[in-house]
């Protein structure tokens, strides 16, 4: 099954990549607070999650393809990376194995209070992916018609409210992170970008809207971290998330934007896991370097680390995982053989989540 790539939303990911990566050494040096880049920024992948996954399954999932051989693909593009991040984390901390890393090697620590079992700087987020991943079967009736998928967002946005409202009442955000890091307060994200996928060719106006939102993010950094999530602000901010991944769903038939857009797509998975490495690294070699030059190695030592990582290490061992899949006949093909996937059939597989 060849998927759809929508090259605006590979760039989307990796603008925000970076965003995030420069908001975290930022922050670790005290030098600034880019609260909007930091949160709304990891915001944005599930909402280009949610949208991707509509696109490529929506269809084919529950006919052509198995829910259990879609979660064999979707662990086979996160697995592989992640996992060599857990472990470069765990040496550079020194931290001996442990049950919570074997938890964090399966993918499955979003069912278990991901915010407090990932081993890895953001890591959190994936977990919860994960469960996503699990709830998309279910999600994708409601997407069928119009009316239903607004009145199911609506609900899912005023559950997101009531849960962040309720977490942090009197709280910060980094005291009450284990409470709310779960997947409640993101799947409001998640089930909005598979409304945008299923509704875009309506919208006339997306490109527009997009880049003012995007804008609008950039500029409005909020004064704390709590500003930006509860209240009148918080609904504005997720909004805005929403409304950028509806201005970047598209595609495009010009070579140099097209090479553009998957180079930022390839390295932002990887830029946004590995950057936090690198930083350590960096910091621990040359620390006497003024801090915009040490973020600047980190930004691109992160992007040129997940392009060689991606062609040497993690494609083969996707690759890897997939052929192991298909010889236990997960998803068999029309002969009811199932070959090994070559490298560009695995390639032309790869999407932007």
């Amino acid at each position: 099954m060849q998927k759809q790539r929508r090259l605006g939303l590979e760039l989307l990911r990796g603008l925000c990549a970076p965003a995030v990566a420069s908001y975290h050494c930022l922050l670790r040096t005290s030098t600034a607070q880019l609260h909007s880049w930091g949160r709304y920024g990891v915001y944005v992948f599930f909402v280009i999650s949610g949208a991707v996954l509509w696109i490529n399954y929506h269809q084919s999932l529950g006919t052509k393809l198995t829910v259990s051989s879609f979660m064999v693909k979707r662990f086979a593009r996160l697995a592989p990376l992640y996992a060599l991040a857990v472990v470069c984390t765990a040496v550079l901390a020194q931290e001996a194995p442990s049950f919570r890393h074997l938890l964090n090697f399966s993918m499955l620590f979003g069912f278990a209070n991901p915010g407090e079992t990932s081993t890895v700087t953001g890591g959190w987020s994936l977990g919860i992916e994960v469960v996503l991943y699990v709830l998309f079967p279910l999600l994708v009736p409601f997407t069928r018609r119009v009316k239903h998928a607004l009145i199911v967002l609506a609900t899912l946005l005023a559950l997101r409210v009531a849960f962040v409202e309720t977490v942090l009442d009197a709280k910060t955000l980094q005291d009450a992170w284990n409470d709310y890091t779960q997947p409640a307060a993101f799947l409001f994200f998640f089930f909005a970008g598979m409304v945008i996928a299923s509704v875009l060719d309506r919208i006339a106006v997306a490109k527009a809207i997009g880049a003012l939102s995007l804008l609008t993010l950039l500029i409005a950094v909020g004064a704390t971290a709590e500003s930006i999530l509860t209240g009148i602000s918080g609904v504005a901010y997720s909004l805005l998330a929403v409304l950028l991944v509806a201005g970047f769903c598209w595609s495009t038939n010009n070579a140099l934007l097209k090479e553009v857009c998957r180079f930022f797509g390839d390295i932002s998975y990887g830029l946004y896991l590995l950057h936090p490495i690198v930083w350590v690294g960096i910091s621990l070699t040359a620390s006497s370097l003024p801090i915009p030059v040490r973020i600047a190695m980190t930004l691109v030592g992160a992007a040129a680390g997940p392009w060689v990582v991606l062609r040497v290490y993690e494609r083969p061992a996707s690759e890897r995982i997939l052929a192991l899949a298909s010889a236990k006949t997960i998803e068999p093909n029309a002969s009811g053989l199932n070959p090994a996937p070559t490298r560009e059939a695995t390639r032309t597989r790869r999407d932007t989540t």
